[in-house]
């Protein structure tokens, strides 16, 4: 049932989810027509300016830094904390550079010969995280001129949800808004033959107990599940910001497990190799990722 009332529902759309929208718009507009790396380096100012103020985050960010690294000293996990804040200030500049990236050569693509060697053979799955810009991580696709499916969550705003997804199709992808519709299209992406891009580190309120850092969390079994049923080959690719809007793009070899017959005990086998390398890729650039998520919450 609406929250809203009918005439409270078409102002809701017609009226403040374009005024919502308009700003970003402008902004990204804008930011379009600066140098990459200025809009890049904007973003950083910006993000350890204002992000550090924003207190409930950034609160979480450091409760979360000293359930992972209890060994860091309050200093180190601060310092980490504010180049967090800079790196998510870039994420967010460079939106509106997405296409200008993904077409330059500010990315070096590391490990695809594992995609090559599996590509057609099996049903590909491409797990990632919130990690470096994880927008870029379908560009191994697209370069080598392979389909790509994602599912997402659309933001409320139509507007804003139009916006973003026009930046996301210039990496390559082709895009499936979350929901029990989105469930259903990709099992038959990877049924038929195709591959899937999902991102595995945020916490799933129905997700199973898996270690991460040495701590259970709430962890979806949708891509362990699903690689099992239809074969998929699950291969591991982060992205890793080198140098300002500059990146590595990184495949790992592919995460196997040949079915036991136990279907639990082999979704939980994967479920704890896919942390394992999640918490090695975090372990290695902390300042990379969403601290301010609530991760170890159950």
């Amino acid at each position: 049932m609406s929250r809203y009332t009918p005439r409270q529902a078409w102002r809701q759309h017609w009226i403040w989810h374009p005024l919502q929208a308009l700003p970003m718009y402008l902004t990204f507009k804008a930011l379009g027509l600066l140098p990459v790396d200025w809009a890049s380096g904007l973003g950083n100012r910006l993000g350890r300016l204002i992000g550090p103020r924003i207190r409930k985050p950034t609160e979480k960010s450091l409760s979360n830094l000293a359930i992972a690294f209890p060994e860091k000293s309050d200093e180190e996990r601060h310092q980490i904390m504010r180049d967090m804040w800079g790196h998510l200030g870039r994420v967010a500049t460079e939106y509106a550079s997405l296409g200008r990236i993904a077409n330059s050569e500010r990315i070096t693509i590391y490990g695809d010969d594992y995609i090559r060697e599996l590509y057609g053979k099996h049903p590909l799955l491409l797990v990632s995280g919130h990690i470096g810009h994880w927008e870029i991580s379908p560009i191994v696709a697209k370069r080598h001129g392979m389909t790509m499916t994602g599912i997402y969550r659309p933001p409320n705003n139509r507007f804003v949800d139009r916006i973003i997804r026009g930046l996301r199709v210039d990496c390559g992808m082709t895009l499936l808004p979350r929901g029990t519709e989105s469930i259903r299209s990709a099992m038959k992406v990877l049924a038929t033959g195709g591959n899937l891009a999902m991102l595995i580190d945020q916490r799933s309120l129905r997700g199973k107990l898996v270690p991460f850092f040495g701590h259970p969390v709430k962890t979806a079994p949708t891509a362990a599940e699903m690689a099992l049923r239809y074969g998929a080959k699950i291969i591991p690719v982060r992205v890793k910001r080198t140098d300002g809007a500059r990146f590595d793009v990184i495949c790992e070899p592919p995460i196997e497990r040949t079915p036991s017959g136990d279907q639990e005990a082999d979704v939980d086998w994967l479920l704890e190799r896919m942390n394992e390398v999640l918490e090695r890729w975090l372990r290695d650039t902390p300042e990379q990722w969403l601290w301010p998520h609530r991760r170890w919450d159950l």
